[in-house]
């Protein structure tokens, strides 16, 4: 059984020891890719949590490098998406891999709550 407790911005997982919780901001103009977090050496990125805003209809895949996580959803304009804090994580990159958002249309905003794990 996992056990998470967050403590002034950290959260400790049992089973990984402690992580700290980062956060950034998402604003997406491209089309197509755009990295929300830099891949890091040796570690996994775990979302715990989301929210986001589509300024238009639009389709979003989210991927690990080159590999899709989760896949198309469609948001409507203004539609938010909002994965609150999840006691686990809502999806996990591969080691040494980038977390990315890839849409067909430019126009997204929100901010997403991550660790990052060996």
């Amino acid at each position: 059984m996992r056990t998470l407790r967050e403590v002034s911005g950290y959260l400790i997982e049992r089973l990984t020891g402690i992580c700290q919780i980062k956060w950034v901001n998402v604003a997406t103009t491209n089309v197509g890719d755009n990295t929300v977090v830099a891949a890091v050496s040796g570690k996994k990125i775990r979302v715990i949590s989301i929210a986001l805003k589509a300024a238009v209809v639009l389709t979003l895949s989210v991927k690990s490098g080159n590999n899709i996580k989760i896949e198309a959803t469609v948001l409507a304009a203004n539609e938010r998406l909002d994965f609150n804090a999840h006691p686990g994580f809502w999806v996990e990159t591969n080691v040494g891999e980038a977390l990315i958002f890839n849409h067909a249309l430019a126009g997204m905003q929100g901010v997403l709550n991550y660790i990052e794990v060996n």
